[in-house]
């Protein structure tokens, strides 16, 4: 049985290997991304003047419009409780656009897209290899490969008895690189193996359509609309905003809650994010406002809302690391680091032990 095994984990781990070390690796990268990109660029995040107060949304936003060229205009904005950080700005058009802007002075500080800068060229290289729909589906194959090369792994490395088990964990330091780097692959895969599964089981979710309901049916969610909603956003952003209303909304919500981590306003929707230290990062809850005059018509709180968006946000929080802060991020990092170092080892030992076997031949 473990021959079986052994075939599996070889067979598909040699032409996906280079795949997994790409993908793990530009992974690890991407975990500190946030915390990277507030020191490099913080001009574009923290605010560079501050009065006592910000400027009012219904001020604020036409003065921003301005500054924006061919049409493009505020759709969205994202207000964060620590008074330091700009305004962030979704814009109507550019692929996922956003203005960075300071409350204070109105001035717009940076435009900048989602796939922006080395961490976004680094993002398509995680998602696509920078092949479009056909890197993509690279991708997803070699994730859901990917999960059975571990679950092999896991099977070959398992002991024959307790006496053993101590040896199988045991990664040995002093007896030479060769010996290390050997251990390494066949032992220090099992301390990282559950984590390799989720990252793997939670990248596919991304990857395809199919995965992502077939998660929703097990946990009971119904599948989202996501192109419907994408449509309704287009609709909106065609039409003049009342910019007043989402003043009104969002000093409404704001007495509701002494501490927020942010909240985030659209035409008809303000979502509060509240701070966590452990757990969905995507929790929020929803108030629906009418767009004419702000009024809060309806509350969504976050335990009312619909499953298949809980479960999103929590199979991106698990993916990215994010679900128990600094902790989780290094811990995913470290994970996605050695699973990128795992196929690099077994080339080695693959074309050593080939090398080896050609000179016993011969």
């Amino acid at each position: 049985m473990k021959k079986l095994f052994y075939n599996i984990h070889l067979w598909l781990s040699i032409p996906l290997g280079i795949f997994i070390t790409i993908i793990c690796l530009s992974g690890a990268m991407l975990v500190f991304q946030n915390e990277i990109n507030k020191k490099v660029y913080h001009d574009r995040y923290y605010a560079d003047v501050m009065t006592t107060t910000a400027i009012p949304l219904n001020k604020l936003i036409p003065m921003v419009n301005k500054q924006l060229h061919n049409g493009n205009k505020v759709i969205s904005t994202e207000i964060s409780s620590d008074p330091t950080k700009n305004y962030v700005m979704g814009l109507s058009k550019g692929v996922m656009a956003s203005a960075y802007v300071n409350q204070y002075t109105g001035r717009l500080v940076e435009i900048s897209s989602f796939n922006d800068g080395f961490f976004g060229k680094v993002r398509q290289l995680h998602k696509t290899l920078f092949a479009g729909f056909v890197g993509k589906m690279i991708v997803g194959y070699t994730t859901l490969f990917f999960a059975f090369i571990v679950i092999s792994g896991i099977i070959l490395w398992w002991p024959r008895s307790k006496k053993s088990l101590k040896t199988q964990l045991t990664i040995h330091t002093k007896y030479g690189w060769k010996r290390f780097w050997i251990d390494l692959h066949l032992k220090g895969g099992i301390y990282i193996c559950i984590g390799l599964l989720v990252l793997s089981l939670t990248g596919l979710f991304f990857a395809f359509d199919w995965y992502q309901n077939g998660v929703f049916s097990l946990f009971g969610a119904e599948t989202n609309e996501k192109g419907a909603e994408s449509n309704n956003a287009d609709k909106r952003s065609e039409k003049d905003i009342n910019y007043a209303a989402w003043t009104v909304a969002v000093n409404s919500v704001r007495q509701k809650y002494s501490d927020v981590k942010s909240i985030n306003v659209q035409d008809g929707t303000v979502s509060v994010t509240p701070h966590l230290t452990f757990g969905n990062t995507r929790y929020a809850d929803i108030y629906k406002f009418n767009t004419g005059n702000g009024k809060i018509v309806k509350a969504l709180p976050y335990n009312t809302q619909d499953k298949s968006d809980k479960i999103s946000g929590w199979i991106f929080t698990l993916h990215t690391g994010r679900w128990g802060g600094l902790f989780s991020e290094i811990l995913t990092f470290i994970v996605a680091l050695i699973g990128a170092a795992l196929p690099v080892i077994g080339y080695y030992q693959y074309f050593a032990r080939a090398k080896r076997n050609k000179g016993n031949k011969s």
